[in-house]
């Protein structure tokens, strides 16, 4: 919030003047104001780049809508983003949100897509690290979701598509990792709906992959997604997903429905009919499967890192450094 601003710009001003650093990176819109009000204080001319995780307009104007101070923060951005020396967005459409809803201008800062990074060897590797609780795969399907338990996430919608699904005489167990202040709301749902023990609350696990390994499928069931790390994290492990075609990362990362299924947002009826295909069809799963394991690979770090080092490099020249110039040191 605000006063997040001003408890934190001055230590980040110290820090800045103090060990000169090669380049400041800040990681979302509750701290991107600080670090240019930072880098403005510090007087030190650091190449700032600011990125973005999600969609300012949802945040700004439904997950955060009865917070003043949070929505002072959104009217601020139009002010302060434009200093930066470049902003970067998780996808294509938090970048496009930037420009529609604060007018940031490409001409006047560079703006760069760098999708989130994931290690398909270490998500491998922790998968296949024991599980006693997993449900497994046996005569029945499981489908499995990780996600935190908030509005943004719409887990009700998986619910009620998987009750759906099962009242047409689809089969299976549905796993829901996480967890957040909407997992009573959840639970009674799933109670008053009449799901049982066909709904597996597993709460929030330190290491999700195994479950997810183990599961037939992959939901995700957002309304909006900044990226869907975990829809890349199941696509690693090669699993079929399937996703709400939601505002933001999703239809980009699934290349348009070509490395899993996309449905409308908000569709249970679609959602369940996913269901039904997933659940019938496994030329359809050995399609996704194989589809997402390679799209996984995009998102490797050292791909990703090297999108980091161009921005740097041109943040760096933007200021005055030497083009071409690295500006971060090991």
């Amino acid at each position: 919030d605000v006063t997040g601003v001003q408890t934190c710009a001055l230590p980040i001003s110290w820090h800045l003047r103090e060990r000169r650093p090669n380049g400041l990176i800040s990681l979302g819109w509750l701290l991107n104001p600080a670090a240019v009000v930072a880098v403005a204080l510090a007087r030190t001319r650091t190449p700032l780049v600011l990125n973005e995780a999600s969609l300012l307009s949802y945040n700004t104007r439904v997950m955060h809508r009865n917070q003043l101070r949070l929505r002072i923060l959104g009217r601020l951005a139009p002010l302060l983003y434009p200093k930066a020396d470049a902003v970067t967005g998780v996808s294509g459409p938090v970048i496009a949100d930037l420009e529609h809803e604060i007018g940031l201008n490409p001409r006047r800062v560079p703006l760069y897509v760098i999708p989130n990074a994931v290690d398909a060897n270490e998500v491998i590797s922790l998968s296949l690290i024991p599980d006693d609780a997993a449900v497994t795969v046996n005569s029945e399907p499981v489908f499995v979701n990780v996600a935190r338990h908030a509005r943004e996430k719409n887990v009700p919608l998986l619910l009620r598509a998987f009750h759906m699904y099962l009242s047409e005489g689809g089969s299976g167990t549905l796993v829901l990792i996480g967890t957040g202040p909407d997992t009573d709301q959840l639970q009674k749902l799933a109670s008053n709906l009449g799901l049982g023990a066909r709904v597996v609350f597993r709460g929030l696990l330190n290491n999700p992959f195994p479950q997810v390994a183990a599961s037939t499928a992959f939901f995700l069931s957002s309304e909006q997604e900044g990226f869907g790390l975990a829809l890349v994290e199941a696509m690693a492990l090669g699993i079929p997903v399937v996703s709400t075609d939601c505002p933001g990362g999703p239809r980009e990362i699934l290349c348009d429905g070509a490395a899993g299924l996309l449905v409308p947002a908000g569709d249970e009826r679609a959602l369940a009919q996913a269901m039904q295909r997933i659940a019938e069809d496994p030329s359809l799963r050995l399609a996704l499967a194989t589809s997402g394991t390679k799209r996984a690979k995009d998102f490797d770090p050292s791909v990703v890192g090297l999108a980091w080092l161009d921005v740097l490099r041109h943040a760096g020249a933007h200021t005055g450094g030497q083009p071409g110039e690295s500006l971060c040191r090991r």
